[in-house]
């Protein structure tokens, strides 16, 4: 294939790329004005803020990508958000971007978001909604605040450094894989109603932290250091081929020992393990103990 055939068809190759799109839009500088749906939003240089949102998508902006092409969005100073995503904005893809300071580096009050390959800076990442991926983004100095409502959503492929942290209320649904969460201090709180989420292959270290969560699935993942919380749910949670340097401890001196995973019931409440090797009946049900099944055959012959 000749030279003039490449350039031919590397032409017609963004010709369909371009052609996706309604609007292509550069952005300059914050505050811009931007209202068009199915539309490609590139940042084309760094930009700063100093006061009200930085880059805002909220009227019209559906099916569309905001594209920071690796530059920067800093606040100086005032600002409260470095992008915002409003909840009557929907399917959205942001990537490629570096936010640095803001109350709030990033909202999103919208549903089918999309954020890849960023990363934010000494600020605070509010999502809400459903249908929200974060995947392949560093998180330094960053709390990342997944807030009411929040449901279907995966967060993939993180790390945090510098005593970031995760705080959920009341999300359910969501997946939670590859994260690293050593070397923080409290890195991870759950609190009441975050039910029914999934977390594959999780680095976790210090406190731990489940008051009032349920039906939790913890599988593949390491706890670096010992954990102890007065406030673990009084139903069951769920603790699959983990890893753990030390004992994991409540505060009514239930443990579960390093390997293999351990039941623990204190008559209020119990944590589920599901082990690799083979479980004993009194350790999957642990109203079925020894005690239990002796009464229960006495009974049987009695009658």
């Amino acid at each position: 294939m000749n030279l003039r055939r490449i350039v031919l068809l590397v032409g017609l190759v963004l010709l369909g790329i371009l052609q996706c799109f309604s609007t292509i839009q550069n952005i300059s500088d914050c505050g811009q004005s931007l209202i068009s749906t199915n539309s490609l939003f590139l940042l084309n240089q760094s930009i700063n803020d100093s006061g009200g949102t930085c880059i805002w998508l909220g009227t019209d902006e559906d099916d569309s990508i905001l594209d920071c092409q690796g530059f920067n969005i800093t606040d100086l100073g005032g600002t409260t958000y470095g992008i915002r995503v409003d909840s009557n904005v929907e399917n959205i893809t942001i990537r490629n971007c570096n936010v640095y300071g803001f109350t709030r580096g990033m909202f999103t009050g919208g549903s089918m978001i999309e954020v890849y390959n960023s990363t934010f800076f000494n600020t605070q990442l509010e999502l809400e909604l459903n249908n929200v991926i974060l995947r392949n983004s560093l998180l330094n100095n960053v709390l990342l605040e997944l807030n009411d409502g929040l449901s279907n959503s995966t967060f993939d492929k993180l790390t945090f450094e510098n005593d970031s942290n995760i705080q959920m209320s009341n999300v359910v649904n969501s997946t939670f894989t590859n994260l690293d969460l050593r070397n923080l201090s409290s890195p991870l709180f759950m609190y009441s109603e975050s039910d029914n989420n999934n977390f594959y292959n999780v680095s976790i270290s210090d406190l731990f932290f489940l008051s009032g969560s349920t039906n939790n699935s913890f599988v593949n993942s390491s706890f670096d250091s010992s954990i102890s919380s007065s406030n673990w749910s009084q139903t069951l949670n769920f603790f699959e081929n983990n890893s753990y340097v030390s004992s994991i401890i409540n505060g009514s001196g239930c443990i579960i020992t390093a390997q293999p995973e351990v039941i623990c019931d204190t008559g209020i409440w119990s944590i589920m393990s599901l082990v690799t090797n083979q479980p004993t009946t009194s350790s999957l049900f642990p109203f079925l103990s020894l005690y239990s099944v002796v009464m229960f055959l006495g009974l049987y012959f009695l009658l």
